[in-house]
């Protein structure tokens, strides 16, 4: 919970050099919160669940604060979605019984929070291109959707 905590901070800050810190504490705490529960030995089908979305929430979050530097509402909201509808693709595709994961794409969680940083990074150093970079961002993350809706198609056709 600490890693959603932290991308609240993220949208409420994303105009100030906080943004940056909070995004890697966000993604710092968010890996952490699964490693302290199967070391502590409390990890449950609960937890998962609830660190799933909360990690949507946080993206939803970062992304939002990408909106507040100046990326347009329904870019965000694209990418928002087409991350979310890959990750759910990727857990029905699991709930399905396929338990080789099998692909990694070149947008994973990691990837996606990187991206945020860079950009966030980038808006504070005044640089152009933020936009064509979350467009072309955009497209790495539908080549990703669609990879894991091929992949899918191969381990349940």
């Amino acid at each position: 919970m600490l890693g959603l905590i932290s991308a609240i901070g993220v949208a409420f800050t994303a105009q100030s050099p906080w943004a940056v810190a909070l995004i890697v504490v966000s993604l710092f705490f968010d890996g952490i919160d699964g490693s302290v529960a199967i070391f502590q030995n409390r990890a449950s089908n609960w937890g998962a669940l609830l660190d799933s979305v909360a990690d949507r929430i946080s993206e939803a979050l970062w992304l939002y604060a990408l909106y507040v530097i100046g990326v347009p509402a329904f870019l965000c909201i694209a990418l928002w979605l087409v991350a979310s509808v890959q990750e759910y693709m990727r857990a029905r595709v699991s709930s399905l019984g396929v338990k080789d994961l099998g692909l990694v794409t070149i947008t994973e969680r990691p990837v996606r929070a990187s991206f945020i940083f860079i950009v966030l990074i980038a808006w504070h150093l005044d640089l152009p291109g933020i936009e064509v970079a979350a467009w072309v961002f955009l497209g790495a993350t539908l080549f990703s959707a669609v990879s894991v809706m091929r992949f899918a198609y191969s381990r349940l056709h």
